[in-house]
């Protein structure tokens, strides 16, 4: 019979992972989530060492509720596949738009009436009144975000898309750092903080 010793459970409580990658090497915890010695180098203006773990930017792309897309040349969006299955869309489905003037959004739903169809590659073909409506063009960048809430894709122009801070949640936006924004009082929070 083979004896195993089981392990003291205080070995498992690890810091928490770092915000902007998978790294376990934090140097800094801030509202619970951990920043690693790479991106506090980074962020403090000083010279990182080694390199940053991007599983968690790569895993981010499949799990994010918002992708950025362009309008191609023939009117089209792209809509992310994981958003069609989430939503249960597939080639064929019909969608309906309801655009939002004075906000300049559109929001796309399933609806077996729709006027716009998901092509083979999920695009949806823009109806050129939206286009024109929203003051949109070819080549614009449009946020697709997925609403799960009520089962819907909101489309806006780029840079009318409000980034929020990853430890707080707040739009006063100072520094991106691998796709995830952190707004000014983190970020002297962080230039402040020694490293452990």
């Amino acid at each position: 019979m083979k004896l195993i010793k089981k392990s003291n459970p205080t070995k498992h409580n690890r810091s928490p992972a770092c915000a902007f990658c998978d790294s376990q090497d934090t140097g800094l915890t801030i509202e619970g989530l951990g920043i690693c010695n790479y991106h506090l180098a980074t962020l403090k203006g000083e010279q990182p060492t080694g390199q940053p773990a991007l599983n968690k930017m790569r895993r981010r792309l499949y799990l994010s509720n918002s992708w950025v897309v362009r309008i191609d040349d023939a009117g089209r969006v792209l809509i992310p596949e994981t958003f069609c299955k989430q939503l249960g869309m597939q080639k064929g489905s019909r969608l309906t738009a309801l655009v939002h003037i004075t906000n300049k959004f559109a929001e796309l739903f399933v609806k077996e009436d729709g006027s716009m169809c998901i092509d083979d590659s999920n695009r949806v073909l823009l109806s050129p009144n939206i286009v024109r409506v929203l003051g949109w063009d070819n080549y614009d960048k449009i946020a697709v975000t997925l609403d799960k809430k009520h089962n819907l894709l909101r489309l806006t122009l780029e840079d009318k898309y409000v980034p929020r801070c990853v430890f707080c949640g707040s739009n006063d936006t100072a520094v991106t750092v691998q796709g995830s924004d952190i707004c000014k009082f983190h970020l002297q929070e962080i230039k402040g903080a020694d490293s452990l």
